[in-house]
């Protein structure tokens, strides 16, 4: 696999060698698991926003791939997600978009779902994850 992925430097970069890379690709490594760029984001006055403001690269954590996969998305603010989500650079295609809410203990919190494994018979699962400026984000 990873020999289908290099490129032939001899004969420089030719749009349609290797499998033709592209700028939005995940080129896979056998020296990591995949992970998972998560872009942050909070509710302010029932609107929801980038966590940071300025480039979507201030609000955005990398995870590995399996732990985060879906963030869970109550059916009365989906419009607010989707909407928001189509600011995300590929309207959110290689990303996954969590909002957080802030608890009562002064973190921000949301729910996503991991990957699952077929293969092991690993199920989904639902966690809930917290965000702070101390810790990061971290299952609860």
């Amino acid at each position: 696999m990873a020999q289908h992925n290099t490129l032939k430097i001899g004969s420089g970069y030719i749009r349609g060698n290797n499998s033709d890379w592209w700028g939005e690709a995940k080129t896979p490594s056998r020296l990591g698991e995949e992970t998972m760029e998560v872009m942050l984001a909070k509710w302010v006055n029932g609107q929801l926003q980038s966590w940071a403001e300025g480039a979507w690269a201030y609000s955005m954590v990398k995870m590995e791939a399996r732990k985060l996969a879906q963030a869970v998305i109550p059916s009365d603010v989906q419009a607010a997600y989707v909407h928001l989500q189509q600011t995300l650079p590929s309207q959110g295609k290689w990303c996954v978009l969590l909002p957080l809410l802030q608890n009562e203990n002064g973190a921000c919190e949301g729910q996503a779902w991991t990957a699952g494994n077929e293969k092991s018979g690993k199920k989904p699962e639902l966690l809930t994850w917290l965000y702070d400026a101390d810790f990061g984000l971290r299952p609860k």
